[in-house]
């Protein structure tokens, strides 16, 4: 039997460790490898979210008590998780924070890029505060307070007292900046998302 297999989704050739099981297939493989079944998830939770957060929501509210019990049975793997992953925690805090006051850019609420470049300014904040004994902050250089966006273009780490003592001040010239760059950022998220939605029709296209 060969060790590689080609996936019907991009037609490239993979090693087979990269296929998940699939018992009634004759290779005992799934036909797809598991990037593109991946990206055929996030790409089908896109474009069905709403629907998602309602029914997840509605199923939790059906379910308070296993809801309840399954984290309380799972205690010690969440206390866990959020020790080894402080900075990754610190970032879904912040996002929580943002979406409150509606600061996320709607383009990038669930962009795994963006995701990644926050949670790395988090953990340059922890690395540097145990670098040099200083407790550092991320800052909003433009405010949230003062319609900034929670966006990774609008952030900067920069000491704990210089933060508190710059409160919520900002200079409008630079506000506009950020704007104008985080305006070009969407703008290209946006040609980047119809040319995946168009790759993606051929895909399935194909398939059929």
């Amino acid at each position: 039997m060969s060790d590689t297999k080609v996936c019907c989704m991009c037609k490239e050739t993979k090693p087979r460790e990269v296929f998940s099981k699939d018992r009634s297939r004759k290779d005992g493989l799934r036909t797809q490898c598991k990037a593109c079944v991946n990206q055929y998830k996030k790409q089908w939770y896109q474009e069905n979210r709403e629907q998602m957060v309602e029914y997840n929501k509605q199923w939790r509210q059906e379910n308070p008590e296993y809801n309840k019990q399954w984290r309380q049975e799972n205690s010690e793997y969440f206390k866990k998780r959020r020790q080894e992953n402080k900075d990754m925690y610190a970032e879904y805090r912040a996002r929580r924070r943002a979406l409150k006051r509606d600061a996320v850019p709607e383009i990038l609420t669930d962009c795994p890029a963006e995701k990644e470049r926050l949670v790395q300014i988090y953990k340059l904040r922890d690395l540097l505060t145990k670098a040099t004994g200083v407790e550092y902050h991320v800052d909003h250089i433009w405010p949230l307070s003062k319609g900034g966006p929670h966006w990774s273009g609008n952030l900067q780490i920069i000491t704990a007292e210089e933060n508190l003592s710059k409160n919520a001040s900002f200079c409008e010239d630079t506000a506009r900046v950020i704007q104008e760059s985080l305006n070009e950022n969407t703008c290209g998220r946006h040609r980047d998302r119809r040319s995946s939605l168009r790759l993606h029709k051929t895909a399935c296209d194909e398939l059929d």
